[in-house]
């Protein structure tokens, strides 16, 4: 790892299979740094579903061909396919009788008299003339063809037909703690984690394939870095992975953007958070210079409120197994209130200059659960 070159610059990118972790201070190179490690997992990732799919493919060829072996060695002579069943020999041939002696009373142009040797005797049965007619044919299809009496084998492979693709990205998830079981307390922060959208078409739940998994700890730095750090997570979920962000210990300023942009967002429950109006220091120049800055931090402003506003959402509560109607009642109530106030707090907040805790943070809509210590 570049180590002095990231501690000079007060942050580290680290990453661990599908886990993206960025601690201190929020800067350009960080920012960079960051959506690399997160191209390389997304890539990692489609390796890792593409190995298995091949050993899917594989698997499934190698039970077809088994099959037609084990059906092809059970067969009975009789049950045999028809190329390698033997042609069966031809009947032995019968001894010429002596013709019979003509009357002279009967002429030889009678059309009644027959004449025994000018007429072919006919196949033996059908089976022989089927044999007969087949027996030299090398023609592709002459292994398809079906002779009467006789079977075809029951499995026969052909590699031009797509095998049946298992999903086995479940046995990837032994060992690995879903979040979601640790998750609890707050407004909207219990029950499970319901299932977003995922990288397999049509939807489902979070597998170990399909899942991005970001960690951040930062005081905040830069305000467009963490506005381009938001935007990959969020690009990220429109290529069609499950997203989720673990803030801990302390997530601030910029270093929110991200933290926050994720499908399902999780929090320590002392976690702190920090919301505050964008500044910038060394501001030097005329009066037509200042004024200039004071306008890009009105915009800067404007924009960093807009975008925490569209970042809150409310998942909707789930109902214990044992909870009684008064209690969930009370749950969905708390929620509606907390959505009705969400802007507001937000924007008291966004002004105040003042941390907040994960409980709050929640009241706002913009992290979804609080994991238990």
């Amino acid at each position: 790892m570049e180590f002095n070159e990231n501690v000079s610059s007060g942050y580290r990118v680290l990453r661990s299979g599908n886990n993206i972790i960025y601690t201190g201070k929020i800067c350009k190179e960080g920012a960079a740094e960051f959506q690399l490690k997160t191209y390389d997992a997304i890539a990692e990732l489609n390796k890792r579903e593409a190995a298995i799919k091949q050993q899917n493919t594989n698997a499934a060829k190698n039970a077809t061909i088994n099959g037609v072996k084990k059906d092809n060695g059970n067969q009975n002579p009789s049950t045999q396919s028809p190329q390698k069943q033997a042609a069966p020999a031809a009947p032995a041939e019968k001894p010429e009788k002596p013709l019979p002696t003509v009357p002279p009373s009967i002429a030889p142009e009678d059309p009644a008299v027959v004449d025994v040797k000018a007429v072919k005797p006919a196949a033996t049965s059908s089976l022989e003339s089927e044999v007969s007619n087949n027996s030299c044919s090398t023609s592709s299809t002459s292994s398809t063809s079906v002779v009467p009496g006789l079977s075809q084998p029951e499995y026969v492979y052909n590699p031009s037909i797509p095998s049946v693709s298992n999903d086995n990205s479940q046995s990837l998830m032994a060992g690995i703690a879903s979040p979601q079981s640790a998750s609890g307390g707050g407004s909207g922060g219990s029950g499970s984690t319901p299932a977003a959208g995922t990288k397999t078409a049509g939807g489902g739940a979070p597998t170990a394939l399909n899942t991005l998994r970001f960690h951040f700890t930062s005081a905040g730095g830069n305000l467009p870095a963490g506005v381009a750090m938001m935007d990959m997570v969020e690009e990220a979920g429109r290529m069609g992975y499950h997203t989720e962000c673990f803030s801990k210990g302390f997530v601030g300023s910029a270093a929110t953007f991200p933290a926050f942009a994720c499908k399902q967002r999780f929090a320590t429950d002392h976690a702190l958070f920090l919301l505050h109006p964008p500044a910038k220091s060394n501001v030097h120049g005329q009066t037509e210079e200042l004024q200039i800055h004071s306008q890009n931090l009105d915009m800067w402003h404007s924009t960093s409120n807009m975008i925490y506003q569209r970042l809150k959402r409310f998942p909707f509560p789930k109902r214990g197994v044992n909870e009684s109607d008064e209690s969930y009642t009370k749950k969905v109530e708390q929620v509606a209130h907390d959505k009705e106030n969400a802007g507001h707090r937000i924007e008291t907040s966004f002004s105040n200059n003042r941390y907040d805790t994960a409980k709050n943070v929640i009241g706002m809509g913009l992290i979804d659960h609080i994991l238990n210590p």
